[in-house]
């Protein structure tokens, strides 16, 4: 049997700058993606939903079989959730 606890909690902090540097790191990183699907966008543009996100991973992050994408995201935000 699995459990399942919810709480909620208001996240207070001592300054309203608190996740000011995540929201910094997150945008850049949105605008580099943002930048590849622009760039790239006459080959994306006639792909489905899941091939789009596939091809543009394929363009951005390093893999066994793709050691060397076209626009390292990796190298730029290290360790930064797929």
């Amino acid at each position: 049997m699995q459990q399942t606890k919810t709480i909620k909690n208001k996240i207070t902090s001592h300054s309203s700058k608190t996740f000011e540097p995540t929201l910094a790191i997150y945008r850049q990183a949105l605008s580099f993606l943002v930048d590849v699907i622009n760039t790239e966008w006459s080959v994306l543009e006639n792909l489905s939903t899941k091939e789009l996100v596939n091809a543009v991973e394929k363009l951005t992050h390093h893999t066994k079989t793709n050691p060397c994408p076209k626009c390292d995201f990796d190298a730029t935000f290290y360790k930064f959730p797929s």
